[in-house]
């Protein structure tokens, strides 16, 4: 069976596209797995990825030229299967099932309910916007074979439009060596890698080891809309922050490998489903799977994964107060703070892992190829 996975807004070296979900999928030798993506054409791990050439820099250009370009492309592989990934390219999905392919939509987050976020769209029109989003967009997914997303809420409000729904989460692959547990980490540093946004509260962390005094921040991730600038390099604290900007994952591996405390104060927001939580965070198990306690929001999930297994602190994301006397307490009780981080990584290791989730990927697969036998498409 050919397989071509399809993304005109991800990045060619996108985790959970690329590293995941096309890896996975080209493990088995029956499937040949393709790639069509903005960049450049090159191989991995039997994966045969199609650059298209760079996107245009402006949202709408993107939307309404380059995803043409983009699906013209994955055409002409002439694929038995089609994977997409974004929101514009549902408008191809009478298109694709017109010349009789089989096709799959992965959606990574809750798009309708973001409409509500997006300051470009003026706050009396979001309502209006959101409904013709939903009304022009459910249509086309009741046309695909198979729907996908990574957390419980979002498959439950795709279950309501389609019968065959797949939760495919963004666990961390396990590695084939892990690094040991530092015996004498130092719990005076902090650690963040992710989106350097206000929705992560960089803010009431920075505060938070002003406060402390003898601690760090080690602070990596692509600075967005000039928050670094404009808002946490005038904070108290900024003094006691180490910026890194954008670096390849492999040394945000290796920074978290030395230690230290993890932080993921994620405010409630669309992909949260308010204070119920999302798993599709992948950051969160990154740090738990490198044996670091993490300090995290207080989602009802994350509760339970976090507090429940021992492995962490909730507290609410803008609580400073409590902020600071968590990480005054795992830093004054190392033995405690390294078993959190012992506990943390052998949760991740048993059951929040990618190989847990390539069991269903690999199961809605054989389900569409029994489709193509069928004729059914």
């Amino acid at each position: 069976m050919k397989i071509c996975h399809v993304t005109s807004a991800h990045s060619s070296n996108d985790e959970r596209i690329l590293e995941k979900e096309c890896v996975s999928l080209a493990k088995n030798k029956q499937y040949q797995v393709f790639l069509v993506v903005k960049g450049n054409s090159f191989i991995k791990s039997d994966v045969t990825v199609v650059g298209v050439g760079e996107a245009p820099a402006g949202r709408v250009k993107r939307i309404l030229s380059f995803s043409k370009k983009v699906v013209k492309k994955a055409l002409e592989l002439d694929a038995d299967v089609y994977h997409l990934h974004d929101p514009e390219l549902l408008q191809f999905v009478p298109l694709f099932k017109k010349k009789g392919k089989i096709v799959v939509f992965d959606q990574h987050e809750n798009v309708a309910a973001s409409i509500a976020d997006k300051y470009y769209i003026p706050v009396f029109m979001r309502k209006t916007v959101t409904w013709a989003y939903t009304r022009y967009t459910n249509p086309k997914l009741q046309a695909c074979d198979a729907l996908v997303s990574v957390t419980p809420h979002i498959v439950e409000e795709l279950q309501k439009i389609h019968d065959k729904v797949y939760m495919v989460t963004n666990y961390p692959r396990l590695r084939e060596t892990q690094p040991e547990i530092p015996q004498n980490t130092d719990y005076h540093t902090v650690l963040f890698a992710g989106r350097v946004a206000p929705q992560w509260s960089h803010d009431t962390v920075i505060r938070a080891i002003h406060t402390i005094g003898d601690m760090k921040y080690e602070l990596y991730g692509h600075d967005e809309d000039d928050y670094v600038n404009n808002v946490l390099s005038t904070l108290p604290g900024w003094q006691q922050t180490n910026y890194h900007g954008g670096v390849p994952f492999q040394e945000v591996q290796q920074a978290l490998a030395k230690g230290g405390i993890a932080v993921a104060l994620l405010k409630p927001n669309y992909n949260t489903d308010g204070m119920r939580g999302t798993i599709g965070v992948v950051k969160l198990f990154e740090c738990m799977l490198a044996g670091l306690p993490v300090i995290c929001t207080g989602f009802e999930t994350w509760n339970k994964i976090i507090e429940g297994g021992h492995c962490g602190i909730c507290i609410a994301p803008d609580d400073e107060k409590a902020l600071i006397e968590a990480l005054t307490y795992l830093r004054d009780h190392p033995a405690e703070a390294r078993q959190m981080g012992e506990n943390g990584r052998a949760l991740v290791n048993s059951t929040y892992n990618w190989q847990t989730q390539e069991k269903v990927l690999y199961e809605m697969y054989a389900y569409l190829e029994e489709r193509r036998q069928n004729g059914t498409k």
